[in-house]
């Protein structure tokens, strides 16, 4: 994985550079010379981001608050539909940088 698959990573997964690096358990700079190619990127960081892939982004504590608003969503979403959000669906994460996103909300989909 070069320096532009690292950010295509971290884009895919919705993180700041700050957030990546904490998943990852370096410092920001440190991620951020990676990302910018000033700094090699080590196989063991290549194995840790497909871990992370693997894993789903319910596994770690940074996605916390987007689990968070993913279950208001779709206790809101019974609510005033009597039914099971499913397919994918814009989200309001209020406690991210992103503020939205798009979730997959099948039962059969692990990662939310």
């Amino acid at each position: 994985m070069n320096h532009e698959r690292l950010r295509s990573w971290r884009d895919s997964l919705s993180l700041t550079q700050e957030q990546a690096a904490e998943l990852l358990g370096v410092h920001r700079v440190t991620y951020t010379r990676w990302e910018t190619g000033i700094l090699p990127i080590k196989e063991r960081v290549l194995l840790a981001c497909s871990a992370v892939c693997k894993t789903g982004p319910n596994k770690n504590s940074v996605h916390k608050p987007i689990i968070k608003a993913i279950e208001e969503y779709k206790e809101a979403y019974k609510y005033y539909f009597n039914s099971e959000p499913t397919g994918k669906h814009l989200v309001f994460t209020p406690w991210t940088a992103f503020k939205y996103g798009v979730f997959d909300l099948s039962p059969d989909n692990e990662d939310v």
